[in-house]
């Protein structure tokens, strides 16, 4: 005999060893005990995966007044509506689609005279923004600088104004004592 005919030899006889232990297996159990093993695999299978972390994700992480951020989200529960909010101000909602992705851009007022419609400005400082939804929340940060570039709009998605007033601007750096 080839080695080839040997081999092929031990697959069939590999493949009906398997078919035989199968058949004695399920003609042993009953048809419900059956049902309810395949349901705890199923429920270990279920238990077990572990969904994506919704992440959400800034174009800049500094800009000057007036600039927009873009922000992008993914990993979210499908269609689900989340609730965008800059330090802990609600500013807007974005629809999260089918894949669980989401776009929107937020803009900061400049105090210059061109800005007249808008006569409250966006002051330096840090801000953090959140969004979340029924079952998942994610969370990303940007500073606003004078000395940091202008960041023009990229027109992606919804656009909503950060709030005046609302800047994280003076930190307390305390140290961590455990016991």
């Amino acid at each position: 005999m080839e080695k080839r005919e040997r081999r092929n030899l031990l697959v069939v006889i590999g493949l009906v060893t398997v078919g035989l232990f199968m058949m004695v297996f399920f003609s042993s159990v009953k048809a419900e005990n059956l049902s309810e093993w395949l349901a705890q695999w199923d429920f270990y299978i279920d238990y077990h995966h572990i969904p994506p972390v919704p992440k959400l994700t800034v174009n800049y992480s500094e800009g000057k007044p007036g600039s927009y951020f873009t922000f992008t989200g993914q990993n979210f529960p499908l269609t689900y509506k989340g609730m965008v909010t800059v330090n802990t101000h609600q500013v807007g909602v974005v629809q999260v689609d089918g894949f669980g992705r989401f776009t929107f851009e937020l803009r900061t007022t400049a105090s210059e005279s061109l800005q007249a419609a808008l006569p409250e400005s966006t002051e330096e400082g840090l801000y953090i923004v959140q969004v979340q939804s029924d079952k998942a929340v994610a969370s990303a940060r940007f500073v606003l600088s004078d000395d940091a570039p202008f960041r023009p709009s990229s027109g992606s998605g919804v656009t909503f104004s950060v709030p005046a007033g609302i800047a994280y601007k003076y930190f307390v750096h305390l140290p961590l004592v455990t016991r």
